[in-house]
């Protein structure tokens, strides 16, 4: 339910010492409801915010990553700019660090592809044949000697596809008289390739000889590679698929005999089939020296894809973890000093000072990072294609790899969260997936927890451009404990309860998309657009009311260990709270195949009762059940009895 309704102007999400907090680049905006605190993030030259890229609280304080529209990325803590991050920006940045950051904004789009080849942005239809547009700028912000250039070129000129349009000509029934031996259409002949086997008789009419024309031309089609369809007096000739504008101009002759008359018209109207080809654009980034403070822009299709030199090489992520704040920064961890986040740039004694690793020099497929997790006592690093574990210690000296997990990784920062002390659940590419140690080892492997619902999940993904699907966001539910991922306008539950062998999947379409997640103590909030919700309300015990909401639970079709044997179903028994309706699916290859439960509304625990009769055959049967009742709706367990077919 909405818990609070936000001003304009106000970004992001959590929760501190039991208050919600929102951020912003101006100053505390007028009707910010009673109990949302504010805080103001205001960069240089003061441009506006327009994302929290990411916020964690150290030592009870906030520490926040916020991205402006100038092009630059921010990092701030206790409300106050970290400016340590200008000079690590600046030092982890270049002209190829520009391009990689282009380039993954233009391909998190979704309208084409940007591939990125040192400084050079290769940016591709997605569609061959759709054409799109594109220009490259940029300015040298401190005006300075730099001369930053991005130079648009055309690789790949756009082709629109163009459909074969075959050539065809005409033979016209004029007259004639029916005399079998001398009334009849002797040949037909195009560029001098003979249509017919037997010459056509007039028979009744010219419209009935025309037919009698066109299906004799069609019974010879695969010698002559001509087809023909009459419509009233006229055989239309169409010439093979395949040979677009050459028969053009062929000369269609007809050789009639005795009083038969003919108009005939030559090949003409073809059209040659071409195939599509994408457009290919290249943008190079360079510029007479490089200088971080400079704005490289590529505009697609009129959206403006930007950022900074130094943007593209600050921290786009933040943890959490042994007295230190780390961020993720292109194939760097870097850290801060123990215990003073503020401080990122003082090296002069490694166990204590600041620092940072270099991921990708101890495992391949970390050049861009995403994130850091928590993982029994170390941290899972993910970048898309590989997540690399480091024992990190108050000690910077002591920091060494652990371990590594290739051909997995993460779409999106804010979907890796901690389950427990040993395990993390993420968004992978082919779904939800989750790190846990193997069996009788701490050695750690990807779960397929999620593989059940990797379809749906993939559907959803593929819904959302990458944009959206990067900025995905999870949480740990506080009562129960389910993992929540909220992806564009759907938010993808997880209920794992291993002791009592429970794994169930299910999806909210709430109305509304969520952008932010937060908690404190048993209460979860969300973000949508400038407003703030509450799961349950404040009283946690706010339930839809009649109609509001529907809710409907589905099992996968059971064959009770004995698939290809058919079950006599006889009863049914549920244990579940709330007004629902059951049904039986008896079809796999048809879920829309049911036998309704006749029992009519079930709303009590049946088991103690005498069983509700239910009669089929089948093989394999699943159940649905639907709940649009106010209050609490719980559907605990069910049973589905049945007999084996023949016994006695």
């Amino acid at each position: 339910m909405p818990a609070y309704t936000l001003p304009a102007g106000t970004f992001g999400l959590y929760m501190l010492d039991g208050q919600p907090y929102v951020f912003g680049s101006a100053s505390t905006p007028g009707g910010l409801p009673v109990g949302v605190q504010y805080q103001q993030l205001a960069a240089p030259s003061t441009p506006d915010m327009i994302r929290v890229v990411d916020v964690k609280a150290f030592d009870g304080k906030l520490y926040v990553v916020a991205e402006y529209d100038d092009g630059n990325l921010y990092h701030f803590y206790d409300g106050s700019r970290v400016t340590g991050w200008d000079t690590l920006g600046d030092a982890n940045s270049s002209y190829e660090a520009v391009a990689e950051a282009l380039a993954a904004r233009i391909e998190a789009s979704g309208v084409v592809r940007a591939r990125v080849a040192g400084a050079a942005i290769q940016i591709t239809a997605k569609t061959a044949g759709t054409e799109f547009t594109c220009t490259a700028a940029a300015t040298d912000v401190d005006a300075d000697s730099s001369v930053p250039t991005a130079t648009r070129s055309a690789v790949t000129a756009n082709v629109s596809e163009v459909e074969e349009v075959l050539s065809t000509g005409s033979v016209q029934i004029t007259g004639g008289t029916f005399d079998p031996g001398n009334n009849k259409i002797n040949q037909v002949t195009v560029n001098g390739v003979p249509l017919l086997e037997d010459p056509v008789l007039w028979t009744t009419s010219n419209n009935a000889t025309a037919n009698a024309l066109a299906i004799e031309i069609n019974n010879n089609s695969l010698t002559s590679g001509y087809s023909a369809t009459a419509a009233d007096d006229t055989v239309t000739i169409s010439a093979a698929p395949g040979t677009g504008t050459t028969p053009n101009g062929y000369a269609v002759a007809s050789v009639p005999a005795g009083d038969v008359t003919t108009i005939d018209a030559n090949m003409a109207d073809g059209v040659a089939y071409v195939a599509p080809v994408a457009q290919v654009d290249k943008v190079v980034i360079a510029g007479s020296s490089f200088d971080a403070t400079d704005l490289w822009q590529v505009v697609v299709n009129g959206t403006t894809y930007q950022t900074t030199g130094r943007a593209a090489g600050t921290g786009t992520s933040v943890f959490v973890f042994k007295k230190r704040v780390w961020s993720t920064a292109r194939s760097l961890l870097r850290y801060c000093q123990v215990n003073d986040p503020a401080d990122w740039t003082t090296t002069a004694t490694p166990a204590s000072d600041a620092g940072f690793i270099n991921i990708s020099s101890d495992s391949e497929g970390a050049q861009s990072l995403v994130c850091l997790a928590k993982y029994y006592n170390s941290a899972a690093i993910f970048s898309r294609q590989t997540i690399t574990f480091y024992q990190l210690f108050v000690d910077a000296t002591n920091n060494a790899l652990d371990n590594s997990l290739e051909s997995t990784g993460t779409v999106s920062a804010r979907s890796a969260i901690p389950y427990g002390n040993n395990d993390v659940y993420y968004l992978s590419d082919s779904g939800i997936r989750s790190i846990r140690a193997r069996e009788g080892t701490d050695t750690p492997a990807v779960s397929d927890v999620g593989s059940a619902l990797d379809p749906f999940v993939q559907e959803v993904m593929r819904a959302v451009d990458g944009d959206t699907l990067g900025r995905a966001v999870a949480i740990i539910e506080p009562i129960d404990g389910r993992y929540m991922l909220a992806v564009g306008d759907k938010i993808i539950t997880l209920s794992y309860f291993p002791s009592s062998k429970i794994t169930a999947w299910t999806y909210i379409e709430p109305g509304f998309s969520v952008t932010d997640f937060a908690k404190s103590g048993r209460e979860l909030y969300s973000r949508a657009g400038d407003t703030i919700y509450i799961y349950g309300g404040f009283d946690g015990e706010t339930y839809p009311d009649e109609d509001e909401q529907e809710t409907v639970f589905e099992t996968p079709f059971m064959a009770a260990n004995d698939p290809a044997g058919k079950k006599q179903l006889t009863g049914f028994d549920a244990a579940l709270e709330g007004d629902w309706v059951g049904k039986i699916l008896v079809d796999p290859n048809d879920t829309q195949k049911v036998l309704n439960i006749p029992a009519g509304v079930l709303n009590r625990t049946t088991y103690h009762l005498p069983e509700i009769k239910i009669p089929g055959l089948t093989s394999h049967m699943a159940f649905r059940g639907t709940c649009a009742s106010a209050g609490m709706r719980v559907f605990s367990s069910l049973a589905i009895h049945y007999d084996k077919e023949g016994a006695a």
